[in-house]
């Protein structure tokens, strides 16, 4: 039976050359994704600023990979 190999996680990658590790950057999107919920779910916002909060955090979320998508 031949080796399985393991997936190893690279910290020093970064696809777009920006300078910041993706890791980073997926940590990133996602603090502010989580404080977006947060905030509409928590702090009873306006209805404006609950679509905005919304809308932000699917952005950040989905935008990420569909970017990474088109990207490679």
């Amino acid at each position: 039976m031949p080796e399985k190999e393991v997936n190893e996680i690279n910290l020093k990658a970064d696809k777009n050359n920006n300078n910041i590790p993706d890791w980073a950057e997926f940590v990133g999107s996602y603090i502010i994704v989580g404080v977006c919920l947060y905030i509409a779910l928590t702090a009873n916002p306006s209805d404006s600023l609950m679509k905005w909060l919304l809308s932000t955090a699917g952005v950040l979320a989905g935008g990420r990979d569909v970017i990474k998508g088109f990207l490679k």
